[in-house]
């Protein structure tokens, strides 16, 4: 078969599947599980601190269900819910970065348009 076949199928059925559009909460929780093998133990007890210490806003209505013993986990798909209740937020979910591309301080700007991305936002918080 064809790959540009193959490629028709798999996209028909997948269309109309919500977890076809997006990480879903699996694959928002799989890139913290990631992002903690990658950090310090300090750095994950100071992340870890701070989100005790502001934990996700229970009347939030969210997408996924809370994951109340793990507080990194659970904030992983805050700003997809978010989103919902302030629009302008919608941008500080990521940042789309070529794949051949290494993100630099200096060439962030480049991939962050109007500063309305997930890096400007962190530094604009602090």
């Amino acid at each position: 078969m064809p790959a540009h076949v193959a490629a028709a199928i798999a996209l028909t059925l997948t269309l109309g599947c919500a977890d076809a559009y997006a990480w879903g909460c699996e694959g928002h929780r799989a890139v913290v599980f990631i992002a903690e093998r990658l950090l310090s133990p300090a750095t994950i007890a100071s992340a870890r601190s701070v989100l005790v210490a502001a934990p996700v806003d229970p009347g939030l209505r969210r997408f996924c269900d809370a994951v109340p013993d793990d507080p990194m986990a659970d904030s992983g798909t805050w700003a997809d819910d978010y989103r919902n209740v302030d629009a302008t937020t919608f941008g500080w979910h990521f940042i789309d970065v070529p794949r051949d591309v290494t993100l630099t301080a200096s060439n962030v700007h480049t991939y962050c348009p109007d500063g309305n991305c997930v890096v400007d936002a962190i530094a604009a918080q602090f």
